[in-house]
């Protein structure tokens, strides 16, 4: 889960596990107690990828958005790319990530003004 803030900062952290439950949850109140408890392999590498996305995103100079990191998300996912390799600019843009990336932006804004 990722909470962009209007201050431009970012949290990462594991989803809660109360969604679905009908207990009321937002970012200023919880009705649950607060329980800290082991993170699996798989969802520390998740976490690692969401923030180095994010991190990617900011070093290109890129707008970071649900959809953007989103799409870093998976991209480097399925270009084989490490979750540390996100941190690099070089193996991002040898990999193809950001032109990628790109191109999907281009797309969507020409989508927009064609609507």
């Amino acid at each position: 889960m990722a909470v962009l803030g209007n201050n431009g900062w970012v949290w990462v952290c594991a989803p809660s596990k109360v969604a679905g439950s009908g207990r009321q949850e937002t970012l200023n109140y919880s009705q649950t107690d607060v329980r800290y408890e082991q993170v699996n392999q798989d969802m520390r590498e998740r976490i690692c990828r969401v923030r180095n996305a994010v991190l990617c995103l900011a070093a290109h100079s890129l707008e970071v958005t649900p959809d953007s990191i989103s799409f870093v998300f998976e991209n480097s996912k399925e270009l084989d790319l490490a979750a540390w390799e996100l941190l690099d600019v070089a193996r991002c843009q040898a990999a193809g990530l950001i032109q990628a990336l790109l191109v999907q932006d281009g797309q969507r804004r020409f989508e927009r003004e064609n609507e």
